[in-house]
């Protein structure tokens, strides 16, 4: 059984333009090799891995299903049919619960034992990427509209919404949940850092030539 040091840093590669999409998943406490290849249904759009290393899960928009594979065997534990197309998904640090990002302008709780949806809150706009800040208390999400929100778990309230450049791609939270980094490529091309407590912008850091992902330590 694979243990959470092993595989919070499972490598899951999704193939997304191959004529099958696959994922691939290797085992990174060892000489990394590919444990797996799964199958997966036409245009997977995210991946996250349960705390403790033994799920993932991962969204497609084919059917717009959310998938739970086991992470040592590969195979599938569940499917759910979402209430529109997801763009990526989020898993609280309890594990029970994911957060799912929806094309029609929502964001939906599932009960990760079943994949079944427990709540729905709305948003002000589409969002591409989401993120959940350390506690599980509020949901940063970054949207299509060229604006970052945050919302409060609880009650669904959007916090506040703060503007991004013209083509954000990537939304991370720092570890310590003091920082969010919004990557903006393209026409830009710079990392917007908003301090996460206070829910303002608090510098922007320029990165050239057309950067295209960011991570952190």
């Amino acid at each position: 059984m694979p243990n959470a040091t092993r595989f919070a840093a499972i490598l899951a590669l999704i193939c997304a333009l191959a004529a099958t999409p696959s994922m691939a998943l290797a085992d990174t406490a060892g000489p990394m090799t590919v444990a797996h290849t799964i199958d997966l249904p036409a245009n997977p759009t995210g991946v996250a891995v349960s705390p403790d290393g033994t799920r993932v899960y991962v969204t497609a928009t084919e059917g717009s299903q959310l998938i739970a594979l086991d992470a040592s065997s590969g195979e599938y534990l569940w499917t759910s049919e979402m209430p529109a197309f997801p763009r990526d998904i989020v898993v609280t640090a309890d594990g029970a619960s994911g957060y799912v990002a929806l094309t029609n302008k929502s964001v939906v709780e599932v009960e990760l034992a079943s994949g079944s949806v427990t709540k729905t809150f709305a948003l002000p706009g589409t969002p591409n990427q989401i993120a959940i800040q350390r506690g599980d208390k509020r949901l940063w999400v970054l949207h299509n509209r060229k604006s970052l929100s945050v919302m409060d778990l609880a009650s669904g309230e959007i916090l506040t919404t703060m503007p991004t450049g013209k083509s954000p791609e990537q939304l991370l939270l720092s570890n310590d949940g003091k920082r969010a980094y919004v990557l903006d490529t393209w026409y830009a091309d710079e990392v917007r850092v908003y301090n996460a407590k206070k829910k303002k912008p608090l510098t922007t850091i320029e990165v050239r030539p057309a950067p295209h992902t960011m991570a952190l330590n």
